[in-house]
This record gives structure tokens, C-alpha cells and sequence, in this order.
């Protein structure tokens, strides 16, 4: 059991690294990033990563089959869906899979307690794809507006590396817990919506508390 929930932590944490990088390339590149590929390569890449993960194990082989079946299986649904997805959309996402399972493997799995910076990185790719995916989703339901540009992306990563490598240095669970609060606040303070600093808190000090349960495992 404990070893299920591990590669299901594990799986999340690479899944969403993914999608931030992904969705960073994205935006820098001019092109949509829309609530509905969201989606799907979440439930494509949680679903290959987590697969290989309980069954095959961890390790540079098996994430570079993560990274070319998940990328494989999502040109394959874009293309029935989207006959003119370009092959370098689904290039650059492996590549972006393949850097997030070696920040979650190689930097965080297997260097246990003493790699501080690889883990900030990971804690922060993953929240800011799901506040990326919740921004997607108001904006969808609106029917209106943008979720995040390439700019204002990169100062929200950065804020939540700061917060979650500060939050290593205490060297626990619960300063991440305290860092998702200190997020929730400052949305507060720049005007953010109660359920949207509500949503940020969850998500940084859950990401936090996956990332620092996987810590060692290796």
C-alpha cells in the first residue's frame, strides 16, 4: 500500500512539473494553452507515470518510456482530435516530462534530505500548474478574460520558490504548511478573491507535503 501511494505522490509531483514547463513553453511561444489539453494531459501523463511507476519502479529507463509513451499517447489523442497539431508540440512536452520526473527522481527521491533547491523547484512547478489549471477554469467558466501570460507566470514561479525553499530550511513538514499560508495571504493583500487564496494555500502546502512524503524514498 505504501508503496502504491508513493508512486501515486510521485506521479502527481512529475505530472504537473510537466504541465507547468509545458505551459511555460506555451505561453513564451504565443500559443493557447486551453483548460481542455489541460485536462487531458493530466489524465494521460498521471496515468503513464503512475503505471510504470508501481510496476516497473523508478530510474532513468523508466522515465524515459514515462516521457515517450505519455507524449506518444497525447500526439496520438491530439491528432484524431486536432488534425493539425504540430509532431514538436508533443517533442517538447516529453522533454518537459523528462525534466520533471529528473527534478522528482534523481534531485528529490534520490538525494533524500540534503538537495534543498531541486525540491523548491519541484514544489513550485507542480503548485503553479494547478494554480494555472484553476485560473484555465475561471476563465473558461466566464467565458472571458486570460489566465496567466508568460510574464506574470515566471514572477508567480519565483515567488513559489522562495516561499518553498525557505520552507526547507526548517527542515519538516509543517513549514510548508505555514508557507501556503503566507501564499494565501498575499493574494489577499494584492485583491485575490477568498476562495482563490483558499485554492492557493491548498495547493502549495499540499504540493509541499507530497514532495517532502516522497523525500528519500529512493
Amino acid at each position: 500500500m505504501r508503496k502504491l501511494a508513493i508512486a501515486v505522490a510521485f506521479a502527481v509531483l512529475v505530472t504537473l512539473g510537466a504541465l507547468a514547463l509545458d505551459m511555460l513553453l506555451h505561453a513564451a511561444s504565443g500559443t493557447a494553452v486551453t483548460l481542455d489539453k489541460f485536462i487531458i494531459k493530466t489524465i494521460i501523463t498521471f496515468a503513464t507515470v503512475a503505471l510504470v511507476a508501481a510496476i516497473v519502479g523508478y530510474g532513468k529507463v523508466p522515465g524515459a518510456v514515462s516521457a515517450v509513451v505519455a507524449a506518444l499517447a497525447f500526439y496520438i489523442h491530439a491528432v484524431i482530435a486536432l488534425p493539425t497539431i504540430a509532431f514538436g508540440q508533443a517533442a517538447a512536452f516529453a522533454i518537459a516530462l523528462g525534466v520533471a520526473y529528473w527534478l522528482a527522481f534523481m534531485r528529490v527521491m534520490r538525494l533524500k534530505k540534503t538537495e534543498k533547491l531541486s525540491f523548491a523547484v519541484t514544489v513550485a512547478l507542480a503548485t503553479l500548474a494547478l494554480h494555472w489549471g484553476w485560473m484555465l477554469f475561471i476563465v473558461t467558466l466566464a467565458g472571458n478574460g486570460a489566465a496567466l501570460s508568460f510574464g506574470m507566470a515566471a514572477v508567480v514561479l519565483v515567488i513559489l520558490f522562495v516561499l518553498a525553499f525557505l520552507a526547507t530550511l526548517l527542515k519538516s513538514w509543517w513549514p510548508g504548511i505555514v508557507a501556503g499560508a503566507v501564499l494565501g495571504a498575499l493574494a489577499l493583500s494584492f485583491g485575490a478573491a477568498w476562495l482563490d487564496a483558499v485554492v492557493r494555500f491548498v495547493t502549495f502546502s499540499g504540493m509541499y507535503l507530497l514532495a517532502y512524503v516522497i523525500r528519500g524514498e529512493a
